[in-house]
């Protein structure tokens, strides 16, 4: 079988970080599980060509305990639009009033629950950076 290359440098931090943590944390090994190499490299090569934000390969990868499966894309795509975006920012927004103002009134920290919310709303599908800019500009 031909195994396509991933970029070390994506590769390394998923296999010793993520993939390695994932199994530490449902107390398993490498071995109990069933993670077939290719649906591995598909996730990678989703990651890599931006069409899975981190957030959501790591659910993947956690759903994989104890088999893997191969990705079905439909409905799992990062969301990058600004259109998109915006329009979750909106809901965002008008949903929690008190945050708002709580930022404006100088709370950086309330940024991160309004991200948090946007990837809520998306599944962790959103495009963080695309978000937090967004959400930062809305907001003044």
């Amino acid at each position: 079988a031909i195994i396509e290359k991933v970029p070390a440098k994506l590769a390394v931090p998923w296999v010793t970080i993520e993939l390695l943590g994932t199994l530490n944390w449902n107390r398993t090994t490498l071995d109990q599980v069933d993670i077939k190499p290719t649906h591995f490299i598909q996730l990678l090569k989703l990651i890599e060509g931006g069409k899975l934000t981190e957030l959501k390969a790591k659910d993947i990868l956690r759903s994989w305990v104890p088999k893997s499966k191969p990705i079905d894309v439909a409905g799992l795509g990062a969301i990058s639009g600004v259109k998109e975006i915006e329009a979750i920012i909106d809901k965002v927004i008008s949903g929690n009033k008190k945050a708002v103002a709580d930022y404006k009134a100088g709370d950086p920290k309330v940024l991160n629950f309004l991200i948090g919310q946007v990837m809520k709303l998306t599944e962790r599908r959103a495009d963080y950076a695309t978000a937090k800019k967004l959400l930062e500009k809305r907001l003044g």
